[in-house]
């Protein structure tokens, strides 16, 4: 299991397709998260390594820290320099449509929070029926999606991952943690997409937007 912790942005992506690769299981959680939260998902999921973002680093260095032997690697994005990395075979991994590919955790609004079991065989079939909704409105793919939703969330992590560049579009990423409606219609001026996948609120505050 590998912990990603970080907010939206192309890096996470690249990540997320590097464990599907080698057979990991990708466990993305929100940098907003309360310590207390990520300490619950260290101690439930126990990942072999962490990758943290800047503002998600020091938080997550001190519970590997707390938490002693049982310790997962815990490494800054930013050191991360795959560029000078010695050039490496492509690895043999064989998986089985079953096998989990990504512990995605509940909100924990009615309890504790829960770890979800996701197989590559429900999310490839959740992704192709996320991209052919949107057909008999736009046609054809590709598509331009834009994502404002946390990553760290499943239906942020489903539209920005798996879903658009499954049916060979792009993303739009906005990559602030707490995005603004000035942030996304930003967005939508300067990249012009022509899906906007999201939930209630945010379109209620488009709609009330003068």
């Amino acid at each position: 299991r590998v912990m990603l912790c970080m907010a939206n942005a192309p890096d996470l992506v690249l990540l997320c397709h590097a464990c599907f690769k080698l057979g990991a299981i990708v466990v993305c959680t929100n940098p907003l998260e309360q310590r207390r939260d990520l300490r619950a998902k260290l101690e439930d999921c126990r990942p072999r390594a962490v990758i943290a973002d800047e503002r998600s680093y020091p938080a997550l260095r001190d519970l590997a820290e707390e938490l002693g032997t049982a310790a997962p690697c815990v490494r800054l994005l930013a050191s991360l320099r795959v560029d000078e990395l010695p050039p490496q075979p492509e690895p043999v991994v064989r998986l089985d449509p079953d096998d989990v590919q990504v512990l995605q955790y509940t909100g924990g609004t009615t309890g504790v929070m829960k770890g979800c079991c996701h197989t590559s065989r429900g999310y490839l079939a959740s992704s192709a029926a996320m991209a052919q909704a949107f057909v008999p409105v736009l046609g054809a793919f590709p598509a331009r999606t834009l994502v404002a939703l946390p990553m760290g969330h499943g239906s942020g992590f489903t539209t920005a991952v798996t879903s658009p560049l499954m049916a060979g579009g792009s993303v739009v990423l906005v990559d602030a943690l707490k995005p603004s409606l000035e942030d996304v219609l930003a967005a939508i001026e300067r990249s012009r997409p022509t899906v906007w996948p999201t939930v209630p609120p945010n379109v209620t505050a488009m709609i009330c937007c003068p």
